[in-house]
């Protein structure tokens, strides 16, 4: 199964600050104190930035607060560590800025605050500041401290990704590839994730492996795939590990191999990606690539289907129906009903998505009739669709969780039908 990840909140500069004890002159400059701290001989360091800072020279106030947030050389204290990014940042220093917002974002030294948090990535952004302009732009995308706006998040990614932050690159690059906040372009997306993956980001390498795979913004090249889900797979990103191992599992874009398909899949299944576990089930329960061992095919779809993986239950629907088959059953009717809410409300949904949509109702439809047939209550059933829609809507971005999960649905009934 394919599918993009998108990155969460990330904190870019490491931070924490006790009061250190004055009224040394060390006569020693900056430069000097750059120096120990680079050579991680903090107590020089803390010395010389503690001279400078107590003058009022932001940069040594800013690497204070990093030292005492990081507890290098001295216990973490993030209350002091706040008080040193204030004075800094007061200044218009804007490395300090940005790590006062972390300190808001994360609550780290008082209470978490994003609004504060926007309020001084803002500060720093406007100075040209990268980190800060990734991170605001991430605050508009979640809508988390600031009202949602996906203009908003691009503007502040695109400032980021044209300074060459590898982050800000694959985040326009996705929100090109999805038509949020701007005109769905697939060329466009393939371009900023390339700019990305070039510099070795796996999760844009990952999504340019998926562009080549199935022929969005790029000519579909299997074997150009299969090269860029291969150097983030070697990075452990567990997708392309998964997405290799299919490539090797149907000889697209390589030579078919079983061995190297099942090497694939338990490298993203030890990670706990469902779809690969069950996979990797159905490598041992066919004897392909491995000694045929239904104990541990069992075993390995359990794993996924404690999950919830739609592979399984809708597998176990078919022969046999059960409670696992049930929870697939109603996790497909619960991403079909977000995305029938989305297109409703005239959302850029994908054209495929709504073709899934448009085939699906009748199969899930059977299916809950073979599920009341063995033994499943229509009340039982309501619930656990009720309980799939939660779960969706209380992921990170409801609106890819649903897309991904409704293709991942058709997958498997076309599967069943062959």
């Amino acid at each position: 199964m394919k599918k993009l990840l998108f990155p969460v909140f990330v904190l870019s500069v490491a931070l924490g600050i006790p009061q250190v004890a004055g009224g040394q002159t060390t006569g020693s400059t900056m430069e000097q104190g750059r120096t120990a701290l680079a050579r991680s001989d903090f107590n020089t360091a803390l010395l010389i930035f503690n001279e400078f800072a107590r003058a009022g020279n932001a940069e040594a106030q800013f690497q204070l607060g990093l030292i005492y947030a990081n507890g290098n050389g001295v216990g973490k204290d993030y209350a002091a560590a706040v008080q040193w990014f204030r004075l800094a940042a007061d200044q218009g220093y804007a490395p300090a800025q940005f790590s006062l917002g972390v300190t808001y974002a994360r609550g780290w030294g008082h209470v978490q605050n994003f609004a504060e948090a926007a309020s001084w990535y803002r500060l720093a952004a406007d100075q040209g500041y990268t980190q800060a302009q990734f991170n605001l732009g991430l605050l508009y995308y979640h809508g988390t401290g600031v009202v949602q706006n996906d203009a908003e998040a691009i503007r502040w990614y695109r400032l980021a990704a044209d300074q060459g932050d590898a982050q800000a690159q694959f985040n326009l690059g996705f929100m090109y590839d999805y038509g949020r906040g701007v005109v769905r372009n697939h060329a466009e997306a393939a371009r900023w994730y390339l700019l990305a993956a070039d510099q070795g980001d796996a999760q844009a390498q990952h999504s340019l492996g998926l562009m080549y795979d199935q022929g969005r913004g790029v000519v579909r090249n299997h074997a150009e795939a299969a090269r860029w889900y291969r150097l983030a797979a070697d990075q452990g990103f567990a997708l392309s590990q998964y997405n290799l191992g299919l490539m090797y599992d149907e000889g697209r874009g390589v030579v078919q191999s079983f061995a190297e398909a099942v090497r694939l899949y338990r490298l993203a299944a030890e990670q706990g990606y469902a779809p690969a576990q069950h996979n990797l089930g159905l490598m041992y329960d066919q004897g392909r690539g491995v000694v045929r061992n239904h104990a541990e095919a069992a075993r390995w779809y359990r794993l996924a289907a404690d999950q919830g993986h739609v592979g399984v239950a809708l597998e176990d629907i078919i022969d046999p129906v059960n409670s696992l088959g049930a929870a697939g059953w109603a996790r497909c009717v619960a991403a079909d009903t977000t995305v029938a809410a989305s297109i409703v409300r005239g959302d850029p949904v994908p054209k495929p998505i709504v073709q899934a949509h448009e085939a699906i109702g009748p199969s899930l439809t059977a299916m809950r009739h073979r599920l009341i047939a063995r033994g499943n209550s229509p009340a039982s059933l309501d619930n656990l669709v009720r309980n799939s829609g939660a779960q969706i809507l209380a992921s990170p971005d409801p609106f890819l969780t649903a897309f991904q999960s409704l293709e991942r649905c058709t997958e498997v009934i076309a599967r069943s039908a062959r």
